[in-house]
């Protein structure tokens, strides 16, 4: 990057590269149709992917398959992306139903595609390494832009996720090695990091694969909704929480429906409601049998600074 006159990495890929993909569709169980048909309205938003991606893992489970599926496939929509294809999922095994979830709604795959790269791509020539599978060999086709383009921005965000010195916020990654020097002490400064690939228009029709990498700075402001919570009703500090019918309501006129980003790990959340008569240590988590205090300590590694606050 260093070399680089601008903020556009170019990026030549190899001519025998290849990706698999797999259209997913999930239906009601009860439908006299066996396979086929239209994905569930509740599977067609984006927010239900980490649902899919449980479903689809605990499918692969069941096909056989190694656990190095879980890291090279790549949810978008009602499609899954794979560097590799998948033993149990070949052209001519499909429409397969793989599970049924609890909903009775049933997770069908319907057609898996063998990409190679975008004919109007730049590539440079390199002998293949491995043999293509037979079974993919006559069915495989050139990508187009948008699903080469998807392909790699969904692979490059899953390895960027998963670097050791990085962690994500919104749509960019920080340095987990901790904030800049700040001249403040209510706020915390990050060098924060986004990168997305793009093509790179050269002579005539052909494009180049590019990315574009920005550095920007990240601010997060170090008061808690606790703290904000006194200050809106004039108090001076933790020990006195014991807030009336009248602040109760200033309270939740003034945070629900916020969002807020979680000092830990950076994601940002809105606030559902707040609760007064129950602390961390006593309200359950559902279906999990254990208060919200022993849910963070065991399952996230963080120690609430106030378990026990509450009226």
């Amino acid at each position: 990057m260093d070399e680089c006159t601008s903020n556009i990495l170019g990026l030549e890929v190899d001519s025998t590269f290849h990706f698999f993909v797999y259209t997913i569709a999930f239906q009601d169980a009860n439908t006299p149709n066996g396979n086929g048909g239209d994905t569930h309205p509740r599977y067609e938003s984006s927010r239900s992917r980490n649902l899919k991606k449980r479903l689809w893992l605990g499918a692969l489970k069941d096909l056989g398959v190694t656990d190095l599926y879980s890291k090279i496939c790549f949810f978008e929509g009602t499609q899954a992306f794979s560097y590799y294809a998948i033993p149990g999922l070949e052209p001519d095994q499909l429409p397969k139903t793989l599970s049924t979830n609890k909903d009775n709604l049933k997770m069908v795959v319907t057609d898996a595609k063998h990409m190679s790269v975008p004919e109007e791509l730049l590539t440079k020539n390199v002998d293949p390494q491995e043999p293509l599978s037979e079974k993919y060999a006559d069915h495989s086709q050139p990508s187009s832009r948008s699903e080469f383009l998807m392909f790699v921005s969904l692979a490059l965000k899953y390895h960027m996720t998963s670097h050791p010195k990085l962690q994500v916020w919104g749509r960019h990654f920080i340095d987990r090695a901790g904030p800049l020097h700040s001249q403040r002490d209510d706020v915390d400064v990050y060098r924060a990091f986004s990168i997305k690939p793009m093509p790179i228009k050269t002579n005539g029709d052909k494009f180049e694969l590019g990315f574009v990498c920005d550095i920007r700075a990240k601010i997060l402001r170090k008061t808690t909704v606790l703290e904000l919570a006194f200050e809106k009703c004039r108090r001076n500090g933790s020990s006195h929480h014991d807030f009336d019918s009248r602040e109760k309501v200033m309270i939740r006129e003034a945070f629900q429906g916020e969002p807020v980003v979680a000092i830990t790990d950076k994601r940002t959340y809105v606030i559902d409601d707040i609760v007064f008569d129950e602390s961390p240590d006593e309200r359950v988590v559902p279906n999990l049998q254990m208060s919200h205090t022993d849910y963070f300590k065991n399952r996230k590694k963080i120690n609430l600074k106030y378990p026990a606050l509450c009226e």
